[in-house]
């Protein structure tokens, strides 16, 4: 709805004025002051409040002087209807793009009533825009729809296109055994966007195939613990841009097993007693001290060792996994054997070599054992 209005300009004496209406197909009859209109008896005929029913309605002012009348030149009403232009900015976007003004969801929801429209740079729609199709600077446009030169409506669109994202890195890449937790992930400080960052973060098993981590959505990150080697990348997102940073890979070490033994043990503290080891190779063999043990071949020199017990420990390590495995040793004194032979006899009579005077002075606890020849 609107105003209108209608002004004749008469001379004469003693004037009077009534107005007339026609609509549509009817008759010219006369106008009262009341409703929407107002002057009904005077030069100016007022409407208020007009729709668009009354459109190419129809008015003549009956003016008369000095008792004569005299009826104008009748007047249409053109009435159109008021168009209404609800406009949705377009997303942000990321350079190098070009923006689409034009995009029937940007003005979804409008009401044209038939009508083109039209791109301007300016809110007076002064100044055309030539290329609303392929906008590449950032800015407020305007869209513009008339149903008439009276019935306009104007709206700006604010276009935002933000520079690209920098200085995503993230670090760093290493080595852990399997079963263990790596250090944490670090991520650089971005720019670019609209400088509000979000994140997201990738892995994979195989550097190709890559998935998000759901949980993870922080410049930084703490993978649990791996058992198997897994790349990971950061992706920065901010005002419609972007970014996928370099991966990173964690390789996952297996666990080296390894088992020693010293196979004859208990021995006498005289010559070298050898390690039989399995697995892991390249370990270092260590003990207590009063054992003479070669920390790279796990020989042990038994002269040169003090007698006992001893734990000896096997440090083996692969990559990053360090590990160690024990056994045990035992070392005894060379026993001393005393021999006195015994006294003559004549015979018949016999000598029992198991006298305890024939071997008193030796090692006590000792088992003997007899021989005819000295090989044993």
């Amino acid at each position: 709805s609107g105003n209108a209005s209608f002004t004749v300009v008469a001379t004469g004496n003693a004037l009077s004025y009534q107005w007339r209406e026609k609509t549509s197909s009817g008759s010219f009859v006369n106008i009262s002051n009341g409703g929407i209109y107002s002057g009904a008896q005077s030069a100016t005929l007022q409407l208020t409040g007009v729709t668009t029913a009354m459109h190419a309605n129809q008015y003549v002012c009956v003016v008369t002087s000095d008792g004569c009348p005299i009826n104008t030149q009748p007047a249409s009403l053109s009435v159109s209807q008021q168009p209404s232009l609800v406009v949705t900015n377009p997303a942000p976007q990321c350079v190098p793009v070009q923006v689409d003004i034009t995009a029937a969801a940007i003005t979804a929801g409008s009401q044209l009533y038939g009508q083109p429209l039209t791109y301007w740079k300016d809110a007076q729609a002064t100044s055309p825009l030539s290329n609303p199709t392929t906008i590449t600077s950032a800015g407020t446009y305007y869209i513009r729809v008339a149903t008439s030169p009276t019935c306009v409506d104007i709206k700006p669109v604010v276009v935002t296109i933000n520079p690209v994202i920098t200085n995503n890195s993230i670090t760093a890449s290493q080595e852990i055994c399997s079963g263990s937790t790596p250090a944490s992930f670090t991520g650089s400080t971005p720019g670019g966007g609209n400088g509000s960052f979000a994140f997201k973060w990738l892995n994979s098993t195989d550097s190709s195939s890559w998935n998000p981590i759901g949980s993870a959505a922080a410049s930084d990150y703490s993978a649990p613990a791996l058992t198997a080697t897994t790349w990971y990348k950061r992706v920065v997102i901010s005002g419609g841009c972007s970014d996928t940073s370099a991966a990173i890979k964690v390789t996952v070490v297996a666990r080296a097993t390894a088992s020693i033994s010293y196979g004859n043990t208990p021995y006498c503290n005289a010559g070298t007693a050898t390690v039989t080891q399995n697995g892991q190779s390249g370990g270092t063999y260590s003990s207590t001290a009063g054992l003479s043990i070669n920390s790279t071949t796990g020989d042990i020199d038994l002269a040169n060792s003090n007698t006992g017990s001893y734990t000896v420990t096997y440090a083996f390590s692969n990559g990053p996994c360090n590990s160690t495995t024990t056994t045990s040793i035992t070392i005894n004194a060379v026993p001393v054997v005393t021999i006195t032979n015994p006294a003559a006899v004549c015979a018949p009579a016999t000598v029992n070599l198991r006298a305890s005077a024939i071997t008193a002075g030796s090692t006590a606890g000792l088992t003997f054992t007899y021989f005819t020849d000295s090989a044993a």
